[in-house]
């Protein structure tokens, strides 16, 4: 081998040796301070990637041993809410059949239903209450049927039956248990109220629109249907053996009638082929439902008598039944009468009611609401403001606000455009309603765009059209059913006013009178027996353009009379005895409401007036013997009694046959005109229905509720014990899974190790090794370097 200066191979090859064996030195040092035999990929690619995917298994599995017992846990506290739940079942049951025994009274038997209820209602409290890190646990909602059981995930992967698997906790409220409709005795009319006001209070949160919370609110809807199910099956159970009797058909059909009506609204919001349902039609729905729990039966009482006298031809009534109108054109020489039949046969004539003539009333079977209605066209234009610019017109209305089944028609006419629509008013609409429906009907049924515009009072706004008042006609139908009677011309009656004048104005048989006094005139009058009508708790009356306008009589019989001493009083009068004057009523009038009064002139000169009203079923002695007993009572004269045969017999010092004046009522005609009663809608009382039947059942059945409750709890135990041990069975799942996974994990920790960890011993023998040949090679590095000096010295 030569001697170099510039190139010494022997320092460069020990230099290579000394850098691989400080690596190896480095690897040996860095395994035995961490203990892991891979460190870096570098280590062992292969080893590494089986290293990782072991301990992501190992943290999923630790991991799922926590969330099998965090699960363990949530049964734990169900399982305690159940224990407490058993403990009210046991009383309930003990209440049952405490009320079962036929020595209690229905009183007493209320009593005990009402902790019965307590229990029940506690038990509902509880199963909603209980919750496990804000999850509910008992409300159904991780049930089977209603809701998604609960989902325990504690293996490393996503195998059903492997990994996971769902527990389901049961519903314990008490519609879960099937005890929510469970009663010790009957009492369907508390039941069908607390419904009636549930569903008036959900009618008012929707108003066609989408509520602010629509789940929550179906939700409620859903409890009202099961809870009338109940009663309608209660119903049933008392005559289980025999059709309901016909003195609760109604009842039960009103009930069916409304359940039919609230699945319709689930129907309606559960629908899949909807994007958004159609809050206009479950409002529909709901507020029928309201309506049918008031009620199978609805009639326009009195229509004929509303009618009578204002029949033309040509005019057009109608009808609306639930929304649906029917209308009937009256023809030449039609009378009230024929107006209502044509009415009845056009709703009879449907597919979904029926409905007849009784006694001038119009009756409607099937319907939750009947209005009667006289459409008057033109008579809405003084109520709409048109305004139109930048090619748009603007609709404004002022009234007249919508009672139920009044029309709103709208005719557009302008050119080619000739469009009507229409829309019938609901319950519970404002006049902002009924512009929303008209818009929604402008764009449905014409090829005009509308909107509706939501300022303080609404406004509809036809885009890309201009029209004036003379194109748009609104008019709207007005309702015969009214609640303001009306007494016109009667100052023109009212002349040769003299002092002590009487007049009165009878309402349904009671007077209200006036007196006159100095120089009273026919305004007078009229103020008084205003203000007379004004003291009555019934009634109220105001006075305006010759009109006495009369709240509160909308049915009622009303006539104006004065009292006469005329032809209408047939009396005799005779002086048999000195200082006695006797007078004997002959004839007079005699219906309810009439008015007598008797003028005394005393001895002195004075001169008294004593009155009396006549009450049903009065006859002559009775009129006689109550004006005697005024006459009496006072001291004006010396004393005055009744005798069957002689009649009034007034006791006064030279008393003759011309100191005391009869007078009684006599009906003012002339030009008076008095509008017709009113009709009213006649709504059978279902919830006296409900009265009749509970009182019936617990009269004649007492014990039959809480024995059918016996069974219910019964049931209610053995489905509560199901979820107990449904659970309890889960637990020892769980507990038998946290083992397995603990035993898994630790062997597969065990195999993870031998391929991670660091074999001490071995590295021990290899970092001595290496440490050797480091030093060596330290030691060979520094001769060879030493080889261009020797170089040098021969150079020398």
């Amino acid at each position: 081998m030569s001697l170099v200066i510039n190139t010494n191979m022997m320092a460069m090859n020990a230099a290579r040796n000394l850098d691989h064996h400080y690596g190896d030195l480095a690897t040996s040092t860095r395994r035995l301070s961490s203990g892991l035999r891979i460190d870096t990929a570098a280590d062992d690619a292969a080893g590494l990637a089986i290293r990782e995917l072991m301990r992501a298994d190992i943290a999923a599995m630790n991991q799922g041993v926590r969330n099998a017992n965090d699960g363990i846990s949530a049964i734990q506290t169900a399982d305690g809410a159940l224990e407490v739940i058993d403990n009210k079942l046991i009383r309930m049951k003990e209440l049952a059949e405490q009320a079962a025994t036929g020595t209690y009274t229905t009183d007493q038997r209320e009593i005990i239903d009402q902790e019965y209820q307590q229990m029940k209602a506690e038990i509902n409290r509880i199963a909603n209450a209980t919750e496990f890190n804000q999850v509910k646990l008992l409300d159904g909602t991780l049930g089977e049927e209603d809701g998604n059981p609960m989902k325990l995930h504690f293996g490393p992967r996503n195998n059903d039956g492997e990994d996971f698997y769902y527990v389901n906790m049961g519903d314990a409220t008490a519609r879960g248990l099937d005890i929510g409709n469970s009663y010790l005795q009957s009492n369907l009319e508390e039941r069908l109220i607390e419904n009636q006001n549930s569903l008036k209070a959900i009618n008012s949160q929707i108003n066609r629109e989408k509520p602010d919370n629509p789940e929550e609110l179906m939700e409620e809807i859903d409890d009202i249907k099961y809870y009338l199910e109940g009663m309608r099956d209660d119903l049933l159970r008392a005559y289980e053996e025999e059709e309901v009797t016909e003195e609760f058909s109604e009842l039960k059909d009103s009930l069916e009638n409304a359940i039919n009506q609230l699945e319709q609204a689930q129907d309606e919001y559960e629908n899949p082929d909807n994007e958004e349902p159609d809050w206009q039609n479950i409002d529909e729905n709901i507020s029928s439902a309201y309506s049918f729990l008031n009620g199978k039966e609805r009639a326009v009482e009195g229509l004929a008598g509303a009618l009578t006298g204002e029949v033309s031809s040509g005019k057009v009534y109608h009808a609306t039944v639930d929304g649906e109108t029917f209308e009937y054109e009256a023809g030449s020489g039609d009378t009230a009468s024929d107006v209502v039949q044509g009415l009845a046969s056009l709703i009879d004539q449907s597919d979904d009611y029926e409905a007849e003539v009784k006694n001038g009333d119009l009756v409607v079977y099937g319907a939750s609401q009947v209005g009667a209605f006289e459409l008057v066209e033109g008579s809405g234009n003084t109520a709409l403001d048109v305004s139109s610019g930048n090619g748009d017109t603007t609709l404004k209305f002022g009234g007249p606000e919508p009672e139920v089944g009044m029309i709103y028609n709208l005719e557009i006419v302008s050119g080619d455009i000739n469009e009507t629509v229409e829309y019938v008013a609901r319950e519970g609409d404002t006049l902002q309603d009924v512009m929303q429906g008209l818009t929604q009907n402008i764009n449905e049924q014409t090829g005009l765009d509308a909107t509706y515009i939501d300022l303080e009072d609404g406004e509809i706004k036809i885009e890309g059209q201009e029209f004036d008042d003379s194109d748009i006609t609104f008019y709207h139908s007005e309702s015969l059913i009214y609640e303001e009677r009306k007494i016109s011309s009667i100052s023109d009656q009212l002349y040769n006013i003299d002092s002590g004048q009487t007049y009165h104005i009878n309402i349904n048989g009671e007077a209200f009178t006036y007196t006159t006094e100095g120089n009273d005139n026919s305004g007078d009058v009229i103020d008084g027996l205003v203000e007379a009508i004004n003291e009555s708790d019934i009634y109220s009356a105001r006075y305006i353009d010759d009109e006495i306008i009369i709240n509160g009589a909308a049915s009622s019989d009303i006539m104006v009379y004065e009292l006469s001493s005329g032809n209408d009083v047939v009396k005799t009068t005779s002086n048999e005895e000195d200082n006695e004057l006797q007078i004997k009523i002959d004839s007079g009038p005699l219906w309810e409401g009439a008015v007598y009064a008797i003028d005394v002139e005393a001895s002195g000169g004075d001169t008294e007036r004593y009155e009396y009203i006549v009450q049903e079923g009065d006859d002559h002695d009775d009129v006689m013997k109550a004006l005697a007993e005024s006459i009496d009572l006072d001291n004006h004269v010396q004393g005055a009694s009744f005798d069957e045969h002689k009649g009034i017999v007034i006791q006064e010092e030279g008393i003759e046959g011309d100191d005391a004046t009869i007078f009684a009522s006599t009906r003012l005609e002339g030009d008076i005109e008095i509008n017709n009663p009113s009709a009213q809608i006649g709504e059978p009382n279902i919830q006296e229905d409900a009265e009749r039947f509970d009182s019936h059942v617990n009269d004649t059945k007492p014990t039959m509720f809480a024995q059918n409750a016996l069974e219910e709890i019964d049931a209610a135990i053995e489905k509560k014990d199901r979820i107990r041990a449904d659970l309890g069975a889960f637990q020892n799942r769980l507990e038998s899974t946290i083992s397995n996974l603990q035993i898994q994990a630790e062997n597969l920790q065990a195999a993870e190790s031998r391929i991670s960890d660091a074999d001490v011993a071995y590295e021990m023998t290899q970092f001595m090794r290496n440490q050797v040949l480091s030093q060596g090679a330290t030691a060979m590095l520094a001769q060879a370097n030493t080889l261009p000096q020797m170089a040098m010295q021969l150079m020398g």
